[in-house]
């Protein structure tokens, strides 16, 4: 029992450790299953498969970059609007007190601080834009991770047939055959 608890904590902390790589194949998987139907009907049209991958991560790469310019604009709105989302804050939690007839003279005074914008000096905001900047760059690099397995992905699923039917014997390979195409 023991030995079967130590090699679960190994295999646990080994697939924790390899978590920055099986996610962004789990990723690039999904993008093979959603994609897959339209790259073989493109390359039955005789389109040469170079040119459809080609094509394909152009458009994978608007996608994620109309994807970011709305999370972009998105941020900096709310960044704007923060000193007006303290006041509704403050009147919200106002409403919520009187409705409930909690008195609300001991929190009145808690409610007319809550201030947003209040602490957001130039060092803080530093900061946050530094984890910020840290994390899409890690979105970027996952991004990147992701492309390439899908590429390598959809580029050798005809090598990736013929090895199936080598691996396994026939009744395994057809339905494992059946369920990539």
């Amino acid at each position: 029992i023991f030995v079967g608890f130590m090699a679960s904590v190994v295999v646990i902390i080994i697939l924790h450790q390899l978590k920055y790589v099986f996610v962004p194949l789990c990723l690039a998987l999904l993008l093979y299953f959603l994609f897959n139907g339209v790259v073989k009907r493109l390359i039955a049209k005789k389109i040469p498969q170079v040119l459809v991958l080609f094509f394909l991560m152009i458009f994978i790469f608007i996608v994620f970059y109309f994807f970011g310019v709305l999370v972009y604009a998105s941020v900096t709105s709310f960044a704007d609007k923060l000193p007006e989302y303290s006041g509704k804050l403050r009147a919200l939690i106002d409403i919520v007190f009187t409705q409930l007839k909690i008195p609300a003279s001991d929190f009145h005074e808690y409610i007319q601080r809550i201030d947003l914008t209040h602490g957001m000096e130039p060092a803080a905001l530093a900061q946050i834009v530094t984890r910020g900047f840290g994390s899409f760059a890690a979105f970027v690099g996952n991004l990147a991770l992701v492309l390439v397995f899908f590429m390598f992905m959809l580029a050798g699923r005809q090598a990736l047939t013929g090895r199936i039917t080598k691996a396994f014997v026939p009744d395994r390979s057809n339905k494992i055959r059946y369920v990539l195409n």
